[in-house]
Parts: structure tokens; sequence; C-alpha cells
């Protein structure tokens, strides 16, 4: 599940969905830069604007009784198509900043059967994403990114991410640009931090 399977790529559904477009674009989005730079060549020859059609089309069928939010599939084709640097159309960009505040989000791991949206810290992710990402320029989901806002150590040059000090006593790692990120996201943090699931209390600041 890699950092703790809260991040974009990482839940068992966004593997699901990442391998289905894995098969249309022929290239796997764990390749190397090199090969990323040939899905990249197909999105944009025309294949991202026909894959982001298809499920643009299937959302028109959503209802809320639905087993799986079709919205979602839009929106990792999105964090795909930004991970390997495509192009992605202005409308298209439009409609994920729409559709992704609607998509559900809970704090972390959630069982196969009821990955039906985004971790919170994938959601930050996906948003700072959106609103930093240039055509041509890839942006890594797989880097660490502020569980919080969703910046990245690029994003904040010079300024770099720190952990939470008491996820890393437990080997595990929760990145945060600084304390008022840190604060403004202990709500949705403390369910997962893992010594507090344990009984050990509460907030404790960044290692820096």
């Amino acid at each position: 599940m890699g950092r703790w399977g809260y991040t974009m790529f990482q839940g068992d559904s966004d593997l699901d969905i990442v391998s289905e477009f894995d098969d249309e674009v022929g290239v796997s989005i764990h390749e190397k830069p090199e090969k990323l730079k040939e899905a990249r060549e197909k999105l944009d020859a025309g294949l991202g604007a026909e894959l982001m059609k298809k499920c643009r089309e299937k959302e028109k069928g959503y209802h809320e009784l639905m087993f799986e939010d079709p919205r979602y599939h839009t929106i990792i084709l999105g964090a795909y198509m930004m991970q390997v640097g495509a192009k992605i159309a202005p409308d298209d960009r439009a409609h994920l900043a729409e559709i992704f505040p609607k998509i559900p989000s809970r704090a972390g791991y959630a069982m196969p059967m009821g990955d039906d949206g985004f971790r919170d810290p994938g959601k930050a992710q996906f948003k700072a994403a959106l609103e930093l990402y240039v055509d041509g320029q890839p942006r890594n989901f797989f880097d660490a990114s502020c569980y919080n806002c969703g910046k990245t150590n690029a994003d904040l040059d010079p300024a770099k991410l720190k952990t939470c000090s008491r996820c890393t006593q437990s080997s595990k790692s929760s990145f945060y640009c600084n304390q008022e990120c840190q604060k403004e996201n202990w709500k949705s943090h403390k369910q997962i931090c893992k010594p507090l699931m344990q009984g050990r209390g509460g907030l404790r600041m960044l290692n820096v």
C-alpha cells in the first residue's frame, strides 16, 4: 500500500483504476521517466482527450445507489495525466475542479469493499496538483506531500516538509509544511496517528 496507502495511487480502488488506464495507454505509471514520456506522447496525441470523454460520459449515468462513483475514475485519470505530464484541456480541468470536492474522503485506510473515494491526504494532494499543474511538467504523486494543503517540497522551495514526531516514532511518516498546517489537519490526522490509537495522548509538534 506504499506510504500508509493514504495518498493518490496507493489505495486499493486507485490501483484497480490505474491498472485500467495502464492497459489503455500501454505503459505502466510506475515506469521510469523515459517510459512516462512515451505515455505522455500517446495521451497528447488524442488518447487523453478520448479517455476523458469516455469517463465524463459514464458520469452521466451516476446515481447515489451505485457501488462505485464514476466521477472518481475521472479524477484518477486526471491525476494519471498529471503524473506523466500530459495536456489537460481547460474544460476538463474545470470539470475536475468541480467534481473532486463532491467525492467522499476518509482519514485513512479503508477495507477494499469500502474503498470508494479519497483518503484525506490524497484529496489535499489532488487539490494542490490541480491548482499548480502545468501541462508538460509531470507532477509526481509518489512524492511526499503535506497532509493538509497537499504541497510537495518542490512547491515549498526553499522550505521543506517535516514529519509528525508521533507518527515517526512508530516508523510511519505524515508530512506537513508547517505547524499551522499540522494543527489545521489534526482533527483528521488524529484518527490515523498510530501512537494515539494506542492511547498515548494528543498532538505533538513536527520533527525539524
